[in-house]
């Protein structure tokens, strides 16, 4: 979410949401933003930083609850790693049970034994207390040097590394875990 404002104006901006159908979310009571910040576009400086809350109607009157529809690959307490499949496309659900944010990597991605490259959403952080949906797509040209198309991906290994993320900086000097081998199995 971005909104240009200039000096001394007011702006509206609209607020998108991805990642709600892995979770099978379909009402929103309340939405978090955390480590929003404003920038000034003249000199790309952080003026300051900002959390806040929004709460729909539906607060006081509907439950929100989620999903976790895979199974669990790793889980110590703090972190957790589910799989699943949303159509032919690999999802990891990732849940954060510290009080602080991550930055999640994934490491060592194949499908049948062959490493690939996938597109991910990886760059963004998974904050405290929250669970974040990662697709991870595949490029046809890795999987066509593979000899395999879209529809061969049945299943694919990964690991996934935790790293330090504060307000504007992921720390991988400071890797908190890497998990083992993790592999997804399409039904």
């Amino acid at each position: 979410m971005w909104c240009d404002v200039a000096a001394g104006k007011k702006a509206n901006t609209t607020l998108y949401f991805t990642d709600l159908d892995y979770l099978n979310i379909t009402e929103i009571v309340s939405a978090e933003v955390m480590y929003g910040y404003i920038l000034n576009t003249d000199t790309d400086e952080v003026v300051d930083y900002l959390d806040f809350n929004l709460t729909t109607t539906k607060a006081g009157s509907y439950k929100q609850s989620f999903d976790i529809y895979g199974d669990a690959l790793y889980d110590d307490g703090d972190y957790a790693v589910y799989d699943s499949f949303f159509g032919s496309t690999p999802v990891v659900l990732i849940e954060n049970n510290t009080d602080s944010a991550i930055y999640v990597l994934f490491d060592n991605v194949s499908v049948s034994g062959i490493m690939v490259t996938p597109y991910t959403t990886s760059g963004v952080p998974v904050y405290p207390g929250t669970v974040r949906a990662f697709e991870l797509g595949l490029y046809s040209s890795n999987l066509a040097a593979a000899g395999l198309e879209k529809s061969d991906v049945d299943n694919i290994s990964f690991a996934v590394e935790f790293n330090r993320y504060t307000q504007g900086s992921v720390s991988t000097a400071d890797d908190l875990y890497q998990t083992e081998e993790l592999t997804i199995t399409k039904d």
